[in-house]
């Protein structure tokens, strides 16, 4: 088979593996989504009305990985984890992560003096 039959295929590769969701949080209670490597988007947690913690299928609740929308949680980032934390922010927004280290956050969210259910 020539090469450049698989000239797609480590495109394809190269791309998935930058497709790495990494979730971040400082300790001014900035929560940062580097998604792709280059797109980040910054969360305010100082600003948010709620924060639940909550276990879930992926294929139930959402029919699968990756950005999903749920008529039940919104539009979430869902990668590999049963377990979700939704931040419901001031202006009605709301956001739910998969996290893969629950106790790590809610240690953090603590020291952030961050209410969480």
């Amino acid at each position: 088979m020539p090469a450049y039959y698989h000239i797609p295929t480590i495109i394809m590769g190269f791309f998935l593996f930058g497709c790495r969701s990494k979730l971040i949080l400082n300790d001014d209670g900035i929560f940062i989504n580097s998604f792709f490597s280059f797109f980040n988007k910054k969360y305010d947690l100082k600003k948010i009305d709620s924060c639940k913690f909550a276990n879930m299928s992926a294929l139930g609740d959402f029919g699968g990985w990756g950005i999903r929308y749920s008529k039940k949680y919104g539009w979430s980032y869902i990668f590999n984890s049963d377990d979700i934390v939704t931040f419901c922010f001031e202006n009605k927004k709301k956001v739910t992560f998969s996290i893969q280290n629950i106790a790590e956050l809610k240690t953090a969210l603590t020291n952030l003096d961050i209410y969480y259910e």
